[in-house]
């Protein structure tokens, strides 16, 4: 059913047939590979033993697995919301200051202390790297 949809959509909003029936087939492996290939990156993130998250470029959560419940917030709580927040005030500076260096490409590995919603601190390992979607910066 969606592979026909997909190819119906195309046909319809590009206004030109689709030359031959091996370039739909193509596309439909192409299109199923990339689907597996999701799936089991959502599976692997949402099921992660660590507090998994990205960051936009205003240091925002796009995304967070389940595990930040063990800092006592919901996903939805922490979405879209600036990720410095739940760090200590002892370490935002210095914080900051390893995601600028992430925005120009390098990789970091700190030690942080972040505020439980219950206020309590609690010491974690962050480890952070560029998120590159199509050859572009997002996060």
């Amino acid at each position: 059913m969606y592979p026909f949809t997909l190819f119906a959509f195309y046909y319809a909003y590009s206004g030109r047939p689709l030359p031959s029936i091996e370039v739909p087939e193509r596309m439909l492996s192409e299109y199923m590979v990339k689907l597996e290939s999701i799936s089991s990156y959502k599976k692997f993130f949402d099921n992660a033993d660590d507090i998994l998250f990205r960051l936009d470029v205003r240091e925002r959560f796009v995304d967070v697995n389940p595990k930040i419940q063990v800092l006592g917030y919901s996903r939805e709580e922490v979405l879209g919301r600036r990720s410095i927040k739940l760090i200590s005030r002892i370490d935002r500076e210095t914080t900051i200051e390893r995601f600028k260096s992430v925005l120009k490409g390098s990789r970091e590995k700190f030690r942080v202390r972040v505020m439980k919603k219950s206020g309590e601190i609690v010491e974690m390992e962050i480890i952070e790297w560029p998120w590159m979607e199509r050859s572009m910066l997002k996060g």
